[in-house]
């Protein structure tokens, strides 16, 4: 969580975009920090965040976060991208 002004403010921001369906499983410990940080961000916001978009947003945001596996996905896409545009 970042300060500004001595105002917490909250790390993820939630978007929304299309959405697919994933069932997952997680541990109920991990459920309740979700379920604290969903309470933590309604005090923060005018609207009540959905738990699909905050899952949602922490996987992103841990996913990406990851520089190793952003610079191997780009290195994945970019031979495709080459193969395209030789065969233009």
């Amino acid at each position: 969580m970042t300060k500004t002004n001595d105002q917490p403010k909250p790390k993820f921001l939630i978007t929304a975009n299309k959405q697919t369906k994933l069932s997952v499983q997680i541990s109920q410990k991990t459920a309740d920090l979700i379920s604290d940080y969903q309470a933590f961000l309604k005090k923060f916001s005018a609207e009540e965040i959905g738990i699909d978009a905050l899952v949602n947003a922490f996987i992103s945001s841990a996913i990406t976060s990851d520089k190793t596996f952003t610079k191997w996905r780009k290195e994945k896409t970019e031979p495709q991208k080459e193969n395209n545009e030789t065969q233009v």
